[in-house]
């Protein structure tokens, strides 16, 4: 057995997962979903096949999950993502600016897909504190682009980058490019390092996963161990509904109630979320049958990473 696979095995069967959350006293990170609501209909994503409702998050949500972070035990990371595309979001800057303010946040990211990242928005959100972006791209083709996304926007998206490239490498702010693979886009590993490598800092490869069974069928999978996303993220929903993960951001399946009933590091050290974690390190997910056939970790863990600078 490998070092690695006997650190994995020690951690589990000690149940030193449990450390994890009362070390940092908040999740390591809080992904925060500011809409729901898409300008891209892409075939890998089931957002638009969600039932639960669309919105925008309120100022009075974002503020009561700042106000909790900020008088919480320890350090987070904000996640701008969910099951929307944030640029859509007005109030995007001002929300980037807000957490650049609160002590307790240390890193600040963006996920996007750039069609609406103009330079406007761009120079709004470095300008308000953003730590560091990744840019979700799937295709060097136009015509590709349209039949994937159902968007006739890639040139826009190439404009939107080729500014962003020179204003974050000015500001010394790291882009990613995140690179879903098609089956049915043949040399795109090729083809996208070739057409974007002198425009962002790393770009990632990563399979196709069924998001809990709306996108694909959910089938029995061996999972490498208990899923780690319990002991170190939460999701917020643009309503304030706290789920376990950013896997769970389309439909909302796993509710675990709202942040503006629930104080954050309460909820996070709380027996709710020790149970949630004690089925998972048990493998005993009868109270969650989303999680028992997630494949999420095929997607998180197969992968390839390509530094760049």
């Amino acid at each position: 057995m490998a070092l690695v696979d006997k650190i994995k095995d020690y951690v589990k069967h000690t149940q030193l997962y449990k450390l994890l959350p009362i070390y940092y006293g908040l999740p390591r990170q809080i992904c925060i979903e500011v809409t729901n609501d898409c300008n891209l209909k892409c075939a890998k994503c089931p957002t638009y096949d969600a039932k639960r409702g669309r919105g925008y998050m309120s100022m009075e949500i974002y503020e009561k999950i700042m106000a909790d972070i900020a008088k919480a035990r320890g350090k987070t990371d904000i996640s701008f993502t969910g099951g929307g595309e944030p640029t859509i979001c007005e109030h995007l800057p001002k929300f980037i600016e807000i957490a650049r303010k609160n002590r307790n946040v240390d890193k600040i990211r963006l996920v996007t897909n750039a069609l609406d990242l103009t330079p406007m928005m761009t120079d709004a959100i470095i300008a308000a504190g953003l730590d560091e972006m990744n840019v979700s791209l799937d295709t060097t083709d136009a015509k590709v682009y349209a039949q994937i996304n159902r968007v006739d926007g890639y040139d826009r998206v190439v404009a939107n980058v080729d500014y962003l490239s020179q204003e974050a490498r000015a500001k010394g702010v790291p882009i990613n490019l995140k690179v879903t693979l098609y089956k049915d886009v043949p040399d795109q590993i090729a083809k996208m390092k070739a057409s974007f490598e002198s425009k962002f800092n790393s770009i990632r490869f990563t399979n196709m996963h069924n998001w809990l069974g709306l996108r694909g069928k959910q089938k029995e999978v061996k999972k490498p161990g208990p899923c780690i996303y319990p002991f170190y993220q939460v999701q917020i929903l643009w309503d304030g509904q706290l789920t376990l993960c950013c896997q769970d951001s389309m439909e909302g399946f796993i509710n675990m109630g709202n942040i503006k009933d629930i104080d954050l590091m309460e909820y996070w050290l709380g027996s709710t979320m020790q149970n949630t974690r004690d089925a998972h390190i048990k493998d005993d997910l009868k109270a969650f049958p989303v999680c028992e056939t997630c494949d999420a970790h095929t997607y998180a863990f197969d992968k390839e990473i390509f530094r760049l600078n």
